[in-house]
């Protein structure tokens, strides 16, 4: 028999601590835009 697994991720919370993550040497691109939570959800997951 085959199972089927669901998995739920509470991306607002991992949104939140990548970016306080970096707080105190935050990620910014050219542009000066804080790319701190979009690093640390890279990371996290291995991307």
């Amino acid at each position: 028999m085959l199972h089927k697994k669901l998995f739920l991720l509470d991306g607002h919370a991992l949104v939140y601590r990548a970016h306080f993550a970096f707080i105190n040497a935050p990620l910014v691109n050219s542009k000066g835009f804080n790319t701190s939570a979009i690093t640390g959800l890279y990371v996290h997951f291995g991307i």
